[in-house]
């Protein structure tokens, strides 16, 4: 097996229409990778943020704040 480097660790965008599931699919692989980190006592972290037209969700200090507040938890 090979070990991970770097570039293994980019950032995923999503972008498709309205309707078709992506924060269903985000959402769905997240909770897998939670339980298989659990199996493999491993403890990755991952922050979600879904970025949506108007409102907080599109600013990106918004995002960055979010980030911040995970990260000091």
């Amino acid at each position: 097996m090979e070990a991970n480097t770097v570039e293994d660790n980019k950032p995923l965008v999503i972008q498709a229409e309205g309707g078709v599931g992506k924060k269903t699919l985000l959402v769905k692989w997240f909770e897998y990778h939670q339980q298989l980190n659990k199996a493999r006592s491993k403890n990755d972290l991952i922050i979600l943020h879904f970025a949506t037209t108007g409102g907080n969700n599109s600013n990106y200090y918004y995002a960055i704040y979010r980030i911040l507040i995970k990260l000091r938890e």
